[in-house]
């Protein structure tokens, strides 16, 4: 229940080995850790970078080359986190062997810098193991999920939509991309990808490519549901499989166009009674995937369906309806007095409000917002003029919605000046006139 913004990474979880023996696998192992229920956003590099990129590191220590093991992580877990707008990997982990399990997280915007094997949704790395679930990963120039571990790995009920849209290199435009990185040691990787909706892919929907040709055996694509890829490829209903890796391909469904699914809506990817993907896959008891993505029995009908979501199993929650800010009553101020106290507050119908957001938009360019993420707040060091001031509300669900203050300015009354009196000229008289008229003015 954190959150995390405008930094280079969002959380990091690694030692780099040194010439103490003590920071090398034979000595230090990190065990049990989650971390689950985190907000990550504008963040410049990873949202999650957890456990050390390579499995083995060449040094020099007292002169004399050494090739040392970076400790590993046992028992790693990353659920229920949002992950939004990352410059490079959404969700990156390695060197966590066993049991790593990564699920019911959204990741969306990843790969902001484009920048070449560092861009995809969920980076399943080299040297672990476990299960990537569940997960919903959309708009990103790389991969969606991304799989170089060692072992057996199940993909399943995860969503990816619209990946690799923006990025040039061959190997990073796929919804999900398997590769082999053999370690030694560590059984050779296999796969079982099943259940997933895949949309929008840039070049492949599904593919392995087994570059070091250490994939074998035992590789299983079933009841995956995949449309409008760049490249579909219908030999293996749009699961592209290179380099002689071993697969089974059974109960996919492929679909050029968007449409022809009839999903329940645009962004809405759970399907209609008239979906193709509705009783088009097989069995998943061997797989021991009894549940879709919302939790529903498989199946439903007479054969599971394809895809992450059954037809007739959980009602899809309804769409979340945007709070509703209020910024407050406009203010008017007279200098010398170049403070203003703005009161705000939000609502929302359908859950709670979680966050607040002060930023001005428009006016003169001095100015001082003391606690920008507070509903009420202190605005100083204002000068003539017109401001505005928008508040943002976010709720528990990440819309937001926004209201503005406008704040007048107006300036200094010049001092007060005494005026100036004329009592007229001076006058005299001789008795017995004993009466004389005087004739004052007066400015100002």
């Amino acid at each position: 229940h954190i959150e995390f913004t405008k930094c280079d990474v969002g959380v990091i979880c690694k030692t780099n080995p040194t010439c103490d023996a003590e920071t090398w696998d034979a000595a230090f192992a990190m065990r049990n850790l989650s971390f689950h229920d985190l907000y990550l956003h504008d963040i410049n590099g990873e949202g999650f970078y957890v456990g050390h990129t390579s499995h083995d590191v060449d040094m020099s220590c007292n002169g004399q080359p050494v090739n040392v093991k970076p400790q590993r992580i046992f028992g790693l877990k990353i659920y229920n986190c949002r992950v939004d707008g990352t410059g490079w990997d959404g969700i990156q982990i390695a060197n966590a062997p066993e049991n790593a399990q990564i699920y019911n997280n959204t990741v969306s915007n990843f790969g902001t810098r484009n920048q070449s094997s560092q861009q995809a949704g969920i980076l399943f790395g080299g040297l672990s193991n476990g299960n990537v679930y569940n997960n919903y990963v959309s708009n990103g120039t790389g991969n969606g999920i991304q799989v170089l571990g060692v072992g057996h790995i199940q993909v399943y009920n995860n969503v990816v939509v619209n990946t690799g849209g923006n990025n040039v290199a061959s190997a990073s435009r796929d919804g999900i991309f398997i590769d082999d990185r053999p370690t030694a040691g560590y059984p050779a990787l296999y796969v079982w990808v099943s259940n997933n909706t895949v949309i929008s892919a840039k070049r492949s929907a599904i593919r392995m490519e087994n570059t070091n040709k250490t994939i074998v055996s035992m590789n299983e694509f079933r009841n995956n549901l995949m449309v409008a890829s760049g490249e579909p490829n219908t030999t293996f209903q749009g699961v592209v499989v290179r380099n002689n890796a071993a697969n089974t391909t059974i109960g996919n469904v492929y679909r050029q166009s968007v449409n022809d699914i009839k999903f329940v809506g645009t962004n809405d990817f759970h399907l209609t009674e008239t979906s193709p993907a509705v009783d088009a896959g097989e069995s998943v008891n061997i797989l021991s995937i009894l549940t879709d993505k919302d939790g529903a029995n498989r199946s439903q009908g007479l054969k599971p369906d394809a895809g992450a979501y059954e037809y007739g199993g959980a009602t899809p929650p309804p769409a979340n309806i945007a709070p509703v800010a209020n910024a407050g009553t406009d203010k008017t101020i007279t200098l010398p007095v170049n403070t203003v106290t703005v009161s705000g507050s939000g609502v929302d119908s359908d859950g709670s409000i979680t966050g607040y957001s002060w930023k001005k938009i428009s006016g003169p360019a001095n100015f001082n917002i003391a606690t920008e993420a507070s509903a009420s707040t202190n605005i100083s060091l204002l000068t003539a003029g017109e401001y505005e001031f928008e508040l943002t509300v976010t709720d528990n669900k990440g819309a937001a919605g926004t209201d503005i203050a406008k704040i007048t300015v107006l300036p200094a009354i010049a001092s007060n000046l005494p005026p100036v009196a004329n009592a007229g000229a001076d006058k005299t008289i001789t008795l017995p006139l004993n009466m004389v008229t005087v004739s004052g003015s007066g400015t100002d």
